[in-house]
């Protein structure tokens, strides 16, 4: 795979609301599948999807603990990643109101 393909991929990935909140919760504490499913309040199909496409990039990784599936980070720079995607989302909302208020002033 190109390096294009796996970046298409991994943009591709994080378009999915329910994965970013995923990578989110992992973030700020170590979750079993079920937990991250509770408190995500996300069908566990959904979720065990979801950690699918992250173990396919290898950006996460699994382990199974008795009964329990443990994901785990792998690649943490997708966390710089996401905070990035944050920052440019604030931006895009500041300049969409900065436009917003020019358009009301004209009339």
């Amino acid at each position: 795979m190109e390096n294009e393909e796996i970046i298409s991929e991994i943009f591709k990935i994080l378009s999915n609301p329910t994965r970013l909140k995923i990578l989110k919760a992992l973030k700020e504490e170590n979750l079993c599948q079920c937990e991250l499913a509770e408190k995500l309040k996300e069908n566990p199909v959904n979720i065990s999807r979801a950690l699918s496409a992250f173990e396919k990039l290898d950006i996460v990784n699994t382990e199974k603990k008795g009964q329990r599936i443990f994901p785990e980070i792998k690649i943490e720079k997708i966390f710089e990643l996401l905070d990035l995607a944050e920052e440019i989302s604030k931006e895009i909302v500041s300049s969409r109101l900065e436009n917003y208020k020019k358009f009301l002033k004209k009339k």
